[in-house]
C-alpha cells in the first residue's frame, strides 16, 4: 500500500492538494496521511484542524480512500521530514503558490535525495484582482 502525505500549515487546507492526493490514492490504492503542522508559537492559540471538513469531502468524492489525520507542532520542514522517516511515506504532495517557494524546494530536495521519497508538486494558481 502506498503511503501519501499531505501536510498543512496551521489548518489551512489546500483543496488542490486534497483532490490530487485522492486521485493518487485511488490509482495506487494508497492511504493518505493529513498532517496539520502548528508552529510552536501558535500552540497556545488553539488553532483548529479541518479534520471534519476534509473527511466529509473525502467521503463525497471517493468511496475507498483510507486516511489518517495527524497534528504536530514545530518547524514545517522538520515535521514533514520526521513524519516521512517515522511512517515510511512513499509520496509527499506539496504546493507551489505565487509566493516565494524556497521552503518547498528545500523540503523537496531533502526528501528526494536523502530519503528517496517521491514528490508531487501541485501548482496553485491564484486569481489576481
Amino acid at each position: 500500500m502506498t503511503k501519501i502525505l499531505i501536510p498543512f500549515l496551521n489548518g489551512k487546507i489546500d483543496l488542490w492538494l486534497i483532490f490530487h492526493g485522492m486521485q493518487v490514492a485511488e490509482r495506487t490504492q494508497g492511504q493518505i496521511y493529513f498532517l496539520d503542522i502548528v508552529p510552536k508559537e501558535n500552540i497556545k492559540v488553539g488553532v483548529s484542524t479541518y479534520q471534519g471538513k476534509i473527511k466529509k469531502m473525502l467521503n463525497k468524492k471517493v468511496k475507498e480512500v483510507r486516511s489518517v489525520y495527524c497534528k504536530s507542532s514545530g518547524n514545517f520542514k522538520e515535521e514533514i521530514v520526521n513524519f516521512v522517516k517515522q511512517k515510511s511515506i512513499d509520496i509527499v504532495i506539496l504546493s507551489f503558490t505565487n509566493e516565494d517557494n524556497t521552503e518547498v524546494v528545500k523540503i523537496a530536495k531533502e526528501l528526494r535525495y536523502k530519503y528517496g521519497c517521491e514528490l508531487e508538486i501541485v501548482k496553485k494558481y491564484e486569481r489576481r484582482g
